[in-house]
């Protein structure tokens, strides 16, 4: 989930009760967790439960803390998610038919309970793999989101994969201090690295997945996506209408798909835009720049390719498009990101 929307979404309770078991589990007051988040220990227990973002936040804020000087719990407690625990997106990521459909969808975890995001390795590099990245995760849950997260996307791939994945390396946004809660990842690890990411054989790409399910797979997706478009947003429409083109991408869906998506009739979306002095189009090109943005931070794509597929017809318009939104060009953009020679 994104910082800006964590206070306005509702979230399983499948995380809150796993952290709540390891807690109980070895000894901790359970229950001062549950009333640092605001929370009644009930809502662990009861089937079907929802928690806020902001109280999911809160309850790992509180397990992090209490858990400061034993991190092998942050690995434990990784270790109890699976793909199950995210949904549609997790299952859709199961029933992909090969690891590059899977690494499509990867960036879809709008209504998941981690701040960090993820992306697919970029193919410039000769190597194929998955990033992780930690910009949205506050600074005192960072080295906790990641132990917790190695964990569980590591397990996941294996999942995915029918038996242990053949990682060639993995290198991870940790201190060396940290090595030795990894014994269970079966591939050279290094610390200190600028971000969290898991390598494999560009080959493997297109090789056919032992759970491949076509039907499932566009079936869950469209849930997934379906599930970020329904977002209960504290904004107004603008706000409903560009999580649904960002989620959308790589296609680009015009109004009458979006209002579907929505749930409304074309012309009630156009009529509550036009209330607020909203453009469709505008809101298309603003969807346009975010995506244009994690290409940027998260490949090596080429300017020119970017503005091939986020929907431009010339460079010029899209270096044009992208300052207007961002007040730089595309290509001083990617050389301010942090980490950028």
């Amino acid at each position: 989930m994104r910082r800006e929307t964590y206070r306005k979404i509702s979230l399983s309770n499948v995380s809150v009760r796993i952290m709540g078991d390891i807690l109980r589990g070895t000894g901790l007051n359970s229950e001062a967790a549950f009333r640092a988040a605001g929370l009644s220990p009930e809502v662990a227990e009861t089937l079907g439960a929802t928690v806020s973002g902001s109280e999911e936040l809160g309850f790992q804020r509180a397990f992090a803390a209490m858990t400061a000087d034993r991190p092998e719990l942050w690995i434990a407690a990784g270790s109890r998610y699976n793909l199950l625990t995210l949904d549609n997106i997790g299952l859709a990521m199961l029933s992909a038919p090969c690891l590059k459909n899977m690494l499509d969808i990867v960036h879809l975890g709008e209504l998941e309970f981690t701040f960090s995001t993820f992306a697919s390795v970029p193919a410039e590099s000769g190597q194929a793999g998955l990033e992780m990245f930690l910009d949205e995760v506050p600074d005192d849950l960072k080295h906790f989101t990641v132990c917790r997260d190695v964990t569980l996307a590591t397990r996941a791939l294996d999942h995915i994969w029918g038996g242990t994945f053949p990682l060639t390396a993995v290198e991870l946004e940790l201190p060396q201090a940290y090595a030795g809660l990894f014994s269970f990842i079966r591939a050279p690890l290094t610390f200190e690295a600028p971000t969290t990411r898991w390598l494999w054989a560009p080959e493997l790409l297109d090789r056919p997945l032992p759970h491949a399910n076509e039907l499932l797979y566009r079936s869950y997706l469209a849930r997934a996506r379906e599930g970020i478009a329904q977002l209960e947003l504290e904004g107004d429409i603008g706000e409903h209408v560009l999580r649904v083109l960002v989620a959308s991408f790589p296609d680009m869906l015009a109004l009458p798909e979006v209002a579907k998506r929505l749930g409304k009739s074309p012309r009630a979306l156009q009529r509550a835009l036009q209330e607020r002095h909203l453009q469709f189009r505008d809101l298309a090109n603003e969807a346009r720049i975010d995506r244009a943005r994690q290409l940027l931070r998260t490949t090596a794509l080429p300017v020119s390719e970017i503005s091939v597929q986020v929907g431009y017809g010339d460079l010029s318009s899209f270096s044009h498009a992208f300052k207007r939104v961002t007040g730089m060009t595309p290509r001083d953009y990617r050389m301010h990101m942090p980490g950028a020679s």
